[in-house]
């Protein structure tokens, strides 16, 4: 989901659709520069969840887990300490793998 053309809303977990879909989405909106973080119960794919990781790091796009949001991949907790996270209130990272 997409508020306005800059905030993009997650929810789900990282697959091997993940990468080419944020493609696609940053080439239609160029001004996504934050990505809100409801939950993401973890990723099916590991390297395409580090070579999303790096793009939204080389793209300086802030992540912000939303209240009562989960980051539930290791991969995904550790990217997002390289990347801008902001935590609500009781957001959290989830650390499974």
């Amino acid at each position: 989901m997409l508020t306005g053309d800059s905030i993009l809303e997650m929810d789900g977990v990282i697959n091997s659709n993940s990468l080419d879909n944020f493609k696609q989405l940053i080439t239609k909106y160029p001004h996504i520069n934050q990505i809100n973080i409801k939950e993401c119960k973890g990723s099916s794919n590991d390297i395409i969840n580090l070579q999303l990781a790096a793009l939204v790091h080389q793209k300086k796009i802030n992540i912000h887990l939303m209240d009562n949001g989960l980051i539930a991949s290791r991969v995904s907790s550790q990217s997002s300490k390289r990347l801008k996270l902001r935590l609500e209130n009781s957001g959290k990272t989830n650390d499974l793998l």
